[in-house]
């Protein structure tokens, strides 16, 4: 004995492609939400002399090579870029206004601003990526 069973699978493709349409639109979203999230801890780990290298730090979302990506940065062609690289990556004493910046937020103030930012939140940056693609 034999059975034949058709299943018109058009209705199931078209809801596929648009269920993979969405997801593109909702992984930006999340690298936004990241973005967002990660440049505001950026510029309360950011030592803090005048203002300016807090106010440049910039958190930005798009897509490179087919995924979303989310970048924390400062515009290489802000003012406070030169003192940016200085303040990231080399060794140096925290003065007054970063020390005050540190008891204040309750965050490490000074080197590795950016990565630590990064580094510190991933459990974070997981769950905003999962709550954003929960369809």
């Amino acid at each position: 004995m034999s059975m034949k069973v058709d299943i018109d699978i058009a209705a199931f493709a078209g809801n596929a492609r648009r269920a993979l349409e969405r997801a593109d639109e909702l992984a930006l979203a999340a690298m936004r939400e990241v973005a967002g999230d990660l440049s505001g801890e950026a510029k309360d780990r950011a030592p803090l002399r005048e203002g300016f290298l807090t106010e440049a730090i910039r958190g930005e979302a798009g897509t490179e090579n087919g995924r979303a990506v989310a970048v924390i940065s400062v515009p290489s062609n802000s003012p406070a870029a030169p003192y940016a690289v200085r303040m990231h990556e080399e060794e140096y004493e925290l003065g007054e206004n970063s020390r005050a910046k540190q008891l204040r937020t309750g965050k490490t103030v000074g080197r590795k601003f950016i990565t630590r930012a990064i580094d510190d939140n991933r459990g974070r940056i997981r769950k905003i990526i999962e709550n954003k693609l929960k369809v």
